[in-house]
């Protein structure tokens, strides 16, 4: 196909728009995936992040509570996954479970 002047402005719009939407593409990919939360983490690491002792992260390894990956002798820890262990472990305040409570009665008719 040739390019002439007269079709330039036309087709500089059509390459402008496929970037745009090739850039919308890609940045709507990398919003979706967590990389920073898909870190893999050592015990030291995990430690750390949790706060917790290196002694207790293995405690908790024997116990079955952390998730963990073992290669060998070594334990490895993905971020995500000790975020999660996080959000179980969350107790309600007495304000929320009093809503639940209610939320529960109202939805069985029963107040």
């Amino acid at each position: 196909m040739q390019t002439s002047f007269e079709h330039l402005p036309k087709l500089v719009e059509q390459l402008s728009q496929k970037v745009d939407d090739g850039l919308k593409n890609v940045l709507s990919f990398l919003e979706n995936c967590n990389f920073k939360n898909d870190r893999l983490l050592t015990v030291e690491e995990a430690a750390e992040f949790l706060r917790l002792s290196v002694p207790t992260i293995y405690a908790l390894n024997r116990q079955g509570e952390l998730p963990v990956i073992k290669k060998g002798k070594r334990c490895y820890y993905f971020e995500r996954d000790l975020l999660e262990y996080l959000r179980t472990g969350r107790r309600k305040s007495k304000h929320q479970i009093g809503d639940d409570v209610s939320k529960y009665l109202r939805s069985n008719k029963l107040i």
